[in-house]
């Protein structure tokens, strides 16, 4: 064992929630008269008729359920009678103060025949606690589930987008709604869904399920006024559930059943467990017909053009993963057609990174063209403005053609060409995993899809398609990498002679592409490349020679080759103020502390590496054996963490501290 010893001498957790359900309001009818109204909180009509009525029926009719059930009937079209609504809606909590933000709604329902305009219909939705108030128009409801009269429903939203109508017919057949709603203003929430399946739902939202099956979420009325003020401005609005259907409403006939309605906690859900995890999107909590969140995204405004768009899509239209995706739609031909969706993944430029592994979900919806118009990935700088919308700007390229099929490219002097094209794009989900070094000096070592270890040289990348690692044509005797676009500028000059430059990824169409049609899900961008042993770590340094012994200083920087190893310095560059140990005099609850700062990789073991700061009064007499107080530690982006040890001054006019590191 080698032990290497420095000496210096001086003068928030995020607590898991159990996802649980407070039951506040559950009927099923079967202890109700048949015959009569339910006894909700308001019932129309106030007399029911032969033309229209809400009154309990037996399991003769009731096809929702089991049992008792309810029936709404509305053949009355207004005119001739002057109650022209069937009402049911009930208040679940016992006052406005009692009122919640998450809750959700179960209930069943039947079609039990009508008209077949698909003019009519029922709402069911969410309100505001009130003792008389029916839930009989859209500024009374925070949310608008419709039954229409020819067998169809339809979940829609004065604020977010609409679903399509999906088909419940036949008559009397069983189906069963489920929403949760989240009434919080600016925090997502999470939930167990209907299939076991953890689900986010963003603020002010609405997720409906259709029969056990996710179908669509959405927002709330966020305009709709409230005791506080607005859905999208006030909390805990919700203490009413109920059916309502329009007074002009005509050739409505519906069953319904078991009505449960219940409050729901959020639930901890914690990110992929990968090291150096430093971004990660699956749009779970993204609304499903709107634009995602992200640094950009064109059309701008959503809507613009009805030939191109960038839309989050359910899993019934996600190909590429589970749950939510992203759609990026291009067929259009002009500018205001460009496609793209752009993610700053670090928080600031002096965050950017050198080393990266990207991973995604992918799948072709059509590819109908004919393999000439694409839509663009790659790697640019941290930016809040410029887009990666040249290949100037990309320092990688990686494109999806129309034809189903995804070239892998690069820029030379003057000209991009492809070094891998034509690759098959598998119907279905594919998976694309990309290795990036943008080290002017440094190899990086990675594994890769297949468990083997890889060597990614200076300023290159490898693409994994599939599994499977791309074969570069004309590049490297290698061709296991493609190199950078070597001459893009960059903040500080080019590629080829500046790190750190990578800090956004994104996509992009240009204006003159057309028949591009992908869905995206499960962006993961991680820095854990590097799996290597003290002598690994060596070779990724050809520029040392024979300086490779644990002693050796080659830049003669101060700081010897396990040092750098230890520290995460760079054993050919002089970079000592960057990563040496430092310390520093603090005062904390009245406290004067010495504080000891020093980098540790952050699965030391694995390296066979062990830190330790010892602490004593004196360097005379013995060593020091004194443990010291780590008093925090805060993760950065390199697969290091940036430790604090300390020492209280008040016991001693001196104190020395000494960080041990020892190697296996």
């Amino acid at each position: 064992m080698k032990r290497m010893v420095l000496v210096i001498s001086a003068v928030s957790v995020f607590g898991a929630l159990s996802g649980y359900s407070v039951e506040l309001l559950n009927e099923n009818y079967d202890a109700e008269t048949v015959g009569n109204p339910p006894a909700a909180d308001v019932v129309r009509p106030n007399a029911n008729t032969s033309i229209i009525f809400t009154k309990v029926v037996d399991s003769g009719v009731n096809s929702a359920g089991s049992g008792n059930g309810v029936q709404m009937y509305d053949m009355d079209d207004g005119v001739v009678s002057t109650d022209g609504s069937a009402v049911m809606s009930y208040n679940f909590v016992a006052s406005a103060g009692d009122q919640k933000s998450l809750v959700r709604a179960d209930f069943s329902f039947s079609y039990l025949g009508g008209n077949t305009n698909e003019v009519a219909y029922i709402t069911a939705g969410f309100g505001g606690y009130n003792e008389g108030l029916s839930l009989n128009s859209n500024g009374n409801r925070w949310n608008n589930m419709r039954l229409y009269d020819n067998g169809t429903v339809s979940f829609e939203s004065d604020s977010g987008g609409d679903s399509s109508n999906i088909d419940v017919s036949p008559s009397n057949t069983s189906h069963t709604v489920t929403m949760f709603v989240n009434d919080l203003d600016s925090d997502s929430v999470n939930y167990i869904g209907l299939d076991g399946s953890t689900n986010s739902l963003s603020a002010n939202g609405v997720s409906y399920w259709l029969d056990g099956a996710l179908i669509f979420s959405t927002l709330l009325d966020q305009d709709d006024v409230t005791a506080g003020g607005t859905i999208g401005t006030s909390t805990n609005n919700f203490g009413k559930f109920g059916f309502s259907t329009g007074s002009s409403a005509v050739g409505l006939n519906y069953a319904l059943d078991n009505l449960v309605v219940s409050s729901y906690d959020s639930v901890y859900v914690a990110p992929p467990d990968v090291p150096e995890n430093i971004f990660y999107e699956n749009f779970s909590d993204q609304i499903v017909g709107s634009q995602p969140v992200a640094t950009a995204v064109r059309p701008s405004p959503p809507g613009s053009t009805a030939v191109a768009w960038c839309t989050v899509v359910n899993a019934a239209d996600n190909p590429a993963g589970t749950g939510n995706g992203v759609n990026l739609y291009d067929n259009g031909t002009t500018s205001a057609d460009i496609v793209s969706l752009e993610y700053n993944f670090v928080d600031f430029p002096e965050d950017q990174i050198s080393a990266l592994r990207f991973d995604l979900e992918f799948a072709y919806v059509t590819k109908a063209g004919p393999g000439d118009k694409f839509l663009a990935l790659g790697f640019g700088q941290w930016d809040t403005d410029r887009t990666l919308n040249s290949n100037s700007r990309r320092y990688t390229d990686a494109r999806f053609y129309n034809d189903g099929t995804i070239d892998f490219r690069r820029n030379g002097v003057s000209t991009n060409y492809p070094v891998s094209e034509d690759n098959i794009i598998l119907p279905g989900a594919n998976t694309l995993s990309i290795f990036v070094n943008d080290y002017d000096t440094q190899f990086v070592q990675y594994t890769g899809l297949d468990g083997d270890v890889y060597t990614l040289p200076t300023n290159s990348a490898a693409y994994w398609l599939n599994g499977n690692l791309i074969i570069m044509s004309n590049d490297v005797a290698t061709n296991e990498y493609i190199t950078m676009d070597l001459f893009d500028a960059t903040a500080d000059g080019e590629i080829w002679n500046t790190e750190s430059n990578l800090g956004k990824f994104g996509f992009y169409s240009g204006s003159s592409e057309y028949d591009v049609n992908y869905v995206f899900d499960n962006f993961l961008i991680t820095t854990n490349l590097l799996v290597d042993t003290f002598d690994e770590w060596l070779a990724l340094f050809p520029a040392l020679g024979a300086d490779t012994n644990y002693l050796d200083d080659a830049e003669m920087d101060g700081m010897n080759n396990l040092q750098e190893y230890a520290f995460g310095g760079n054993p050919t560059v002089s970079d000592a103020e960057l990563y040496a140990p430092t310390y520093n005099l603090r005062e904390d609850g009245g406290t004067t502390w010495l504080n000891y700062v020093y980098h540790r990789r952050d699965n030391p073991a694995t390296y066979g590496l062990t830190y330790n700061v010892y602490s004593d009064t004196d360097l005379v007499f013995g060593s020091m054996t004194t443990p010291t107080i780590e008093a925090g530690s805060s993760p950065s982006v390199s697969g290091f963490d940036v430790v604090t040890n300390r020492i209280s001054t008040a016991a001693s006019d001196q104190a020395f501290m000494q960080l041990q590191v020892e190697i296996d």
